[in-house]
């Protein structure tokens, strides 16, 4: 689990996904450090703006209050080319994001903590993450105004601890229903949801993953038993399929689109994630996205006609939201898992 205190005679130990997470991806990887904080704004460094001003960031941990800055770089590479040891983002803190990220060959560990803790580390210099960023704001619009870095001698421990990506089996699970007509049997809706979840956490806790996704496999199931019913009435074809690797970054909607795209003529799709939330919808979603680019490509490359029709809606929040906007896409400690997505089964419905 990642790790974060404040030492001293105030020694502080904050608990992991209440106050903090880890943000892993680009140059956010494993590391520890234990330093004094530089408090950087928004860590942007561009078009004659500098928010590391007044700041002594080298051999220090930044703490990045916003707001960002369009244009203004990442926050975490800005931060790592001043030299600093690690990087606190104030974000959503509950999260453990889930993706397999990609990694610089070097980096330095980067966490995403709450306000309320940053206004803690804070204390010292008798300021708040409103001061500073009303600081930032003041210099973004008049160069003259005074520097909005400063240096705050609280010492903070921090680590992230990550084991190495390797293989492991997942499977996607496919069922068919056909239309009685021949012809209309070639045409095909699929309706997908995905089978993982987020998993555990090394603490042992457990996410249990009702929502997102057992909800929309169950959907889906249900779906293939109604229609089951009234097979005779169908005028397609209707694939149902239950993903995996979708938390890892769709893994399972690529493979699918990767080795049956050949055999569709015509598809829509129908994505069911987070169907459980009151008041929610059956949305399509980011595998349609990831389906309907690979398929687009093979129809570009073999001619077919009306490969992919897809509605698009906009997705329910979800319990793992996008990622932090200067933290590339995290997998927390989970990067000891990489699926190697295979078929499983196309079984007659």
């Amino acid at each position: 689990m990642p790790a974060l205190s404040r030492t001293g005679a105030a020694a502080k130990q904050y608990k992991a996904r209440v106050d903090f997470t880890e943000s892993v991806g680009g140059r956010s990887g494993s590391g520890s450090a234990e330093a004094e904080i530089a408090v950087v704004g928004g860590a942007a460094r561009a078009n004659g703006q500098n928010d590391f001003a007044g700041a002594n960031v080298k051999g220090k941990i930044a703490l990045v209050t916003g707001p960002g800055m369009p244009g203004g770089g990442s926050a975490v590479e800005n931060a790592y080319a001043e030299g600093a040891a690690g990087v606190l983002v104030i974000g959503g803190a509950t999260i453990r994001y889930s993706p397999i990220p990609r990694l610089q060959s070097a980096t330095i560990p980067t966490l995403v903590i709450t306000e309320d803790v940053a206004n803690d580390l804070l204390a010292a210099s008798g300021k708040k993450v409103s001061d500073e960023q009303a600081a930032v704001n003041a210099r973004r619009a008049d160069p003259n105004a005074p520097d909005s870095g400063f240096d705050v001698p609280t010492v903070v421990r921090m680590s992230v601890s990550l084991t190495p990506v390797h293989d492991v089996d997942a499977f996607n699970v496919v069922g068919l229903l056909r239309a009685p007509d021949p012809d209309a049997a070639k045409r095909a809706v699929m309706v997908g949801g995905h089978l993982d979840g987020v998993g555990t956490d090394p603490d042992g806790s457990v996410f249990q993953a009702a929502n997102d996704n057992a909800s929309g496999p169950a959907v889906v199931i249900e779906m293939a038993r109604a229609l089951s019913a009234a097979k005779a009435s169908l005028r397609h074809s209707v694939l149902f399929v239950a993903f995996a690797g979708e938390e890892e970054g769709l893994l399972g909607s690529e493979a699918y689109a990767a080795q049956t795209s050949d055999q569709m003529k015509r598809a829509g799709t129908r994505q069911t994630d987070v169907c459980a939330t009151p008041g929610g919808e059956i949305a399509s979603g980011r595998h349609e996205a990831v389906a309907r680019d690979q398929l687009e490509r093979r129809v570009d490359r073999q001619g077919l006609d009306d490969a992919v029709q897809v509605e698009r809606k906009a997705r329910r929040p979800r319990e793992q939201p996008p990622r932090q906007p200067d933290a590339p896409p995290a997998a927390g400690s989970r990067l000891a898992e990489r699926p190697v997505v295979r078929q499983l089964c196309e079984v007659p419905v």
